[in-house]
């Protein structure tokens, strides 16, 4: 095993957050239970008296930094503990090498993640793989930096090329929210960002800066994907929690006394009405579908009423685009290329006047599935909504569980040309997956990004397929599975 210390970047947003993931990594990990640690603390946010620092001294080696720059001197607060977590691990850790972990990671397994001949030939780092850099121009940032660098004097810039019309140049890097890193190289690579006693790094990314130096430098790094080793890289706290929840063999602990997850008010909302007419409802959507996220949605679905009168549902207020609604124009491209049956596995106030409004004039099949294992009358009160669009094109089905459906034996042969799989709740997508794996061309999964994969784990079925399809263009992305052929967009 290699001698380590656990580096740790503390604000107050972030002190709070570790309080409800380090215990996962002190009861699957027990070797960060006993590590020397680091905490980079934000010094005009972070007391002593915090919480967190309950849970950390409990071992022989227990540093605090506390990290106190000029007023000013960053743009954002991001940016000022970024380069606190690139710089400081250089010159405050005594050991050989480095762990720095971010605050949203969780361990969900006692499996191996540490091997040996990750560090042989004494690597820069060992960190995630990744695919692009944000913005669009940083690495042309950092060449332009390193230029004046004596250090890099004797290596090219990388000149990467990038679509100016795009938010993200895409190459082959890192993502460290698990990063080993080499402390004798960090020391050395971070000293020419210091000025006048001051770090300022070129790109207000601690990924980008040292993924940047060591490819520039020639420098020997590896690319393990931790994910694989019990390693989920979470995101809302809360919704941290609920994960942590349902691990097997995992107590689940919050003191409310130190910590007590924030719930942000959901903003007031009106109330449409929305009567039997399917042509109504189609309607509404249209005018709606730009105000919508799925925080909203779920709400709808538990408070649509149940009299025999009109149903009401409430209007949700966010962009639709950052989040419901992104998965929208893959699935309209998907419909576009094929010319056969359509399924869609759960509801959607999008998806399905959607693709009703296509699939019955084209005398194109379409099956709406849906069910809510959770609260089956409240899933069929929401499925209620939809009942208007049943006609000989299109057949809504509800289950009390996902699992009475036989998607073998549903008419026998049937080929599904396109299957949009955004099911709740999320557990079920990659059983839902695996069942039509064989029997649909596109498999559309709404939700993909990795940053929710602890709570859709399509990862686990990834693999299973020749060909996939990733479109990254909003924050909440969409990707295509097949084993037939390469989707690809119009």
């Amino acid at each position: 095993m290699i001698d380590f210390t656990m580096v740790l970047g503390l604000d107050e947003a972030h002190a709070d957050q570790l309080v409800v993931t380090y215990p996962s990594w002190a009861h699957f990990k027990p070797e960060l239970a006993t590590c020397p640690v680091l905490a980079i603390c934000d010094a005009k946010q972070i007391k002593i008296t915090h919480p967190v620092f309950k849970m950390l001294r409990n071992r022989d080696d227990f540093q605090i930094h506390f990290w106190d720059p000029p007023e000013g001197l960053y743009d954002t607060q991001r940016e000022n503990m970024l380069t606190a977590l690139t710089v400081i691990p250089g010159e405050r850790v005594k050991t050989p090498w480095y762990l720095k972990i971010d605050t949203d990671v969780f361990a969900t397994n006692s499996d191996q993640w540490i091997f040996d001949e990750w560090f042989e030939d004494n690597p820069a780092f060992i960190s995630s793989p990744w695919g692009y850099t944000k913005p669009n121009n940083a690495i042309e940032k950092m060449d332009a930096w390193a230029d004046s660098v004596p250090m890099f004097s004797d290596s090219k810039p990388l000149n990467i090329p990038y679509d100016p019309k795009s938010n993200k140049v895409k190459h082959s890097r890192i993502i460290s929210f698990i990063y080993f890193g080499n402390t004798e190289w960090t020391k050395n690579v971070t000293s020419p960002a210091k000025i006048d006693d001051q770090y300022k790094l070129p790109v207000p990314s601690q990924d980008t800066y040292l993924f940047y130096c060591a490819k520039r430098l020639g420098s020997l790094y590896r690319r393990p994907k931790f994910k694989k080793f019990g390693w989920v890289q979470g995101n809302r706290t809360a919704n941290i929690v609920a994960a942590l929840k349902e691990l097997p063999e995992y107590e689940m602990i919050v003191d409310p006394d130190s910590f007590t997850p924030k719930v942000q008010p959901k903003p007031e909302e009106s109330e449409p009405v929305i009567g039997g007419d399917p042509t109504v409802l189609v309607n509404y959507i249209g005018r709606s579908v730009a105000k919508a996220n799925r925080e909203e949605r779920q709400k709808a679905r538990q408070e649509v009423k149940t009299d025999s009168g009109p149903q009401s549902l409430k209007k949700p207020k966010i962009n639709a685009m950052k989040s419901t609604g992104t998965h929208l124009p893959v699935l309209l491209s998907a419909f576009a290329q094929t010319k056969g049956n359509v399924l869609e596995l759960g509801c959607g106030h999008y998806s399905t006047p959607m693709l009703h409004s296509l699939c019955v004039p084209l005398n194109r099949q379409l099956l709406t599935i849906e069910s809510n294992p959770k609260s089956p009358e409240k899933g069929k009160e929401y499925f209620k909504l939809f009942e208007g669009f049943a006609n000989d094109h299109h057949k809504l089905i509800y289950f009390n569980k996902w699992e009475e459906f036989d998607f073998d034996q549903w008419k026998e042969g049937l080929f599904w040309d396109v299957a949009l799989v955004d099911a709740e709740p999320p557990a079920a997508r990659v059983p839902l997956i695996r069942k039509i794996k064989d029997v649909a061309k596109f498999i559309v999964c709404h939700d993909s990004e990795e940053k929710h994969s602890f709570r859709y784990h399509y990862e686990q079925v990834v693999d299973e397929f020749k060909y996939v399809f990733r479109c990254d263009v909003y924050p909440t992305e969409t990707m295509v599975l097949s084993n037939f052929e390469q989707f690809s967009m119009l």
